[in-house]
């Protein structure tokens, strides 16, 4: 359980960040400002730093709600949503396919058509990390197959499902380093990099960029919801030892709960906005407990418990 609790808190991180850094242009683009996109600590005018706090209060007031109803209607729409990130990012790749020159060699490239594609990187650690966190969070799968109304299907429907997942992130990473990597971005923005937040590479006054922002915003607020009332119930399930205690616990200590769990992710978002280098961390240390750790630990249990109590062992084998 408290490696499920620790688990947990990963995503939230992350969707903190990803919440602010999406709001963040919004709110430009609704006033009508065309400033740098800046991450940095900045408390003299409006900037990201205040939008972790707006993304603060808004996550303080709605979970506070204990009816998930509203947020699971919204997270329906997820695939809607997911399809025109996708779309989005396929358009990004044809439209720089158009108009860029992609160079295979070593730079520098002087050509201002062209831009240079690194086919191999030293730096694919931060990635590997993220795929452990990605390995692990596949198991969420498990209660969807379980509960399957035909579980006759699931074989055909987890294939299908999993292909799905391969070609979209194979497509959106192909077309999205493409694309991020065209002359509009490396010339005409002057993003020379590709961001983790590839988002943040256009500007607030890109239109159709506002609309994914958006679309990614809602469907990341709904998400982190359902996310931060599983983490909570599993932390009242710890202390208060029993579903039905933890369910009868008062408003006052929700919110301090809340509080407390977000607290991270704030100062996280505020003075470390980097979610791609924090994925990779984070899911290295993830991946590393629930696949390497955590099963060692349990085996090793089970040998002990065999040695020292053999009855005991024996009635956890057949039970």
């Amino acid at each position: 359980m408290v490696i499920f609790i620790l688990n947990l808190c990963i995503p939230i991180i992350l969707y903190f960040q990803l919440l602010a850094q999406n709001l963040f242009p919004i709110i430009l683009a609704i006033a009508g400002s065309d400033r740098p996109l800046d991450t940095d600590v900045d408390f003299s005018e409006f900037s990201y730093s205040y939008t972790c706090i707006i993304v603060m209060v808004i996550l303080l007031l709605l979970t506070a709600i204990r009816n998930l109803s509203v947020f699971v209607k919204i997270s329906t729409f997820g695939v809607i949503f997911i399809f025109m990130i996708i779309t989005f990012i396929i358009g990004i790749g044809i439209y720089s396919f158009s108009n860029t020159h992609y160079v295979f060699t070593q730079p520098p490239v002087t050509d201002h058509d062209s831009s240079w594609i690194k086919l191999v990187s030293g730096n694919f650690a931060p990635l590997m990390g993220i795929l452990g966190g990605g390995y692990y969070l596949h198991n969420i799968t498990l209660p969807i197959v379980r509960n399957s109304a035909k579980p006759e299907n699931n074989v055909r429907d987890v294939f299908i499902g999993y292909f799905l997942v391969y070609l979209s992130y194979s497509v959106c990473g192909v077309m999205g380093y493409f694309g991020f990597s065209g002359t509009y971005f490396t010339e005409t923005l002057g993003e020379k990099e590709i961001k983790s937040n590839c988002l943040l590479m256009l500007p607030s006054s890109n239109v159709m960029a506002t609309i994914i922002r958006f679309c990614t915003f809602g469907q990341l607020l709904a998400a982190m919801c359902l996310m931060f009332a599983c983490q909570r119930s599993q932390i009242f399930l710890v202390i208060f030892g029993s579903e039905q205690k933890a369910a009868q616990q008062p408003l006052r200590t929700t919110l301090i709960a809340n509080v407390l769990i977000l607290i991270a992710p704030f100062l996280l978002a505020i003075f470390y906005p980097q979610v791609g280098k924090l994925a990779g961390y984070l899911g290295s240390f993830s991946a590393l407990g629930c696949i390497y750790v955590l099963p060692t630990v349990t085996y090793l249990k089970s040998l002990y418990t065999r040695v020292k109590h053999p009855v005991l062992a024996d009635g956890i084998k057949y039970d």
